[in-house]
């Protein structure tokens, strides 16, 4: 597969938030180490979709830096990545806050 047939989404940065949330909030009311393993997994792939998204921004706006809807792009991730950031820290305060840890 060449790299432009690659499917391209942007997150939503409100959705995002809340689906980290939700995943923190089933973290914390979870009462099994299963579950919480399943949660971390849901967790991880969400991390590794928001990665492979930012890394194609990254990588198209490298390719064209004159390119408007690439600046654009890299503008988005610029500005979701701190609130990304942020909310990974509370999931993973989260997993060290667990009986099962």
């Amino acid at each position: 597969m060449k790299y432009e047939e690659f499917p391209y989404k942007r997150l939503d940065k409100q959705e995002s938030i809340n689906v980290i949330n939700d995943l923190i909030k089933q973290l914390n009311t979870s009462s099994t180490a299963d579950q919480q393993i399943d949660i971390m997994l849901k967790m991880n792939n969400f991390i590794a979709e928001h990665h492979s998204y930012e890394a194609m921004v990254e990588l198209n706006y490298a390719r064209n830096i004159n390119s408007k809807p690439f600046k654009l792009e890299k503008e988005y991730y610029d500005d979701l990545s701190p609130t990304f950031k942020d909310l990974i820290n509370r999931f993973s305060k989260a997993v060290l806050n667990s009986p099962f840890f």
